[in-house]
């Protein structure tokens, strides 16, 4: 019975760790930037709990006062994973600045595409 507690609770916690990735992502994608101040952005988007669980994804590493994706395709497929969670219609204003893909978006876009048709 433990054990089947423990399972449980493990994945809860994997399931929230990627949460927190993929707002994480989502928001760097959306600032077009590559790493989160330490200060600022990553302790305003992140309470302590979060930070902690987060600290050990291995996917995010600190690298002086900033935080970024170990490589630049974790950010954008969990940005994309993020998005394919909205109404597709919602996720395409995010791409398209019009008629166009937003050339910032366009490896997020190919991972949204990717997971559309799963």
């Amino acid at each position: 019975m433990d054990d089947q507690k423990s399972q449980g609770d493990l994945e809860e916690r994997r399931r929230d760790l990627f949460v927190l990735l993929e707002k994480a992502a989502f928001s760097m994608q959306l600032m077009q930037i590559s790493a989160l101040d330490d200060v600022g952005e990553y302790q305003e988007l992140f309470g302590l709990e979060d930070r902690k669980l987060l600290k050990y994804s291995g996917l995010l590493r600190k690298e002086g006062t900033r935080w970024r994706f170990s490589h630049n395709n974790f950010k954008e497929y969990l940005a994309a994973k993020f998005l394919s969670t909205l109404p597709r219609e919602d996720a395409i204003r995010y791409f398209s600045g019009g008629q166009n893909i937003k050339m910032s978006w366009v490896n997020t876009f190919g991972f949204f595409v990717s997971i559309a048709q799963e």
